[in-house]
């Protein structure tokens, strides 16, 4: 058989593209193996936190619970020096078992394992009891603080411990990043079928480029800024997960040096 120059070409033309295609599917392949192999480890990397964490929490509250009976004067009266000595223990247990539930709470979120056991309850109240301790540690650095509730805003049906945790965070931040002026959290109603929530402060703001990269896992908007207030980088995930499992919104607004609103709308009960 005489193969032409015409066939010689065709052939070489063919062979090409085959190499090309073969390229392609191999590195295709590769991307898919890496894929599962990346999948797989996330998943091992949320079960190991979640597992150690729960470790933790045990004999986490062994430690808080013998301080509080210490603080109460089980182990005899205590000076003025012992008394600063336990709350300041105290302070850093309670940061511990905070860190301990949001590693929890954020392997269950990688893991699509978080559940929410909705119920009615009266807002109000729930804000209240929620931005107790803020209002605390607000007042500590010399801010003021203050809770505005709109006298139309009355039940709603949520998980309370999900909302006050994700409510926490917020408040949280706002008291952090803020050395000088007011926390103000405000609630009333957003439209005829959602609630608002609203903290603002006048802390130091956040860049307009940070502001949706501010809600990914364990960011932070500047490192220099981490090794100052201190913080994990999950708060803000977690909160909005669990705003958006309420088929909630959250967004911020923010002005560098002037202070920053953080704004959660909830879903109100079908009438």
């Amino acid at each position: 058989m005489v193969i032409t120059s015409e066939g010689r070409a065709a052939t070489k033309r063919y062979m090409k593209l085959l190499s090309l295609f073969a390229t392609n599917a191999t590195f295709a392949i590769r991307e898919a193996l890496l894929d599962e192999h990346m999948k797989e480890m996330e998943k091992l990397k949320s079960e190991f936190i979640a597992r150690v964490s729960h470790e933790l929490r045990t004999p986490l509250t062994s430690l808080q619970g013998t301080l509080d009976l210490l603080s109460e004067g089980v182990g005899g009266q205590l000076d003025d020096r012992g008394r600063r000595l336990i709350e300041a223990n105290q302070r850093n247990a309670m940061r511990l078992s905070n860190l301990m539930r949001d590693l929890i709470d954020f392997s269950k979120i990688e893991a699509g394992s978080i559940e929410f056991k909705k119920r009615k309850i009266a807002l109000p109240s729930l804000l209240k009891e929620a931005s107790r301790e803020i209002k605390k540690a607000a007042e500590e650095k010399g801010l003021k603080f203050e809770l505005l509730i709109a006298d139309d805003v009355a039940e709603i049906i949520i998980d309370p411990e999900r909302i006050k945790h994700a409510l926490f965070h917020v408040m949280g931040n706002a008291v952090k990043f803020t050395d000088k002026g007011a926390v103000c959290i405000e609630c009333k109603l957003f439209d005829k079928k959602n609630i608002l929530i609203a903290v603002s402060d006048t802390g130091i703001g956040i860049p307009k480029d940070e502001r949706e990269k501010i809600f990914e896992k364990f960011y932070q908007v500047d490192g220099s800024l981490s090794r100052k207030y201190g913080g994990s980088g999950l708060g803000l995930a977690i909160a909005k997960s669990i705003v958006e499992g309420h088929k909630g919104e959250i967004w911020i607004e923010s002005t560098i040096g002037e202070g920053t609103r953080v704004t959660i709308t909830l879903p109100l009960p079908i009438r």
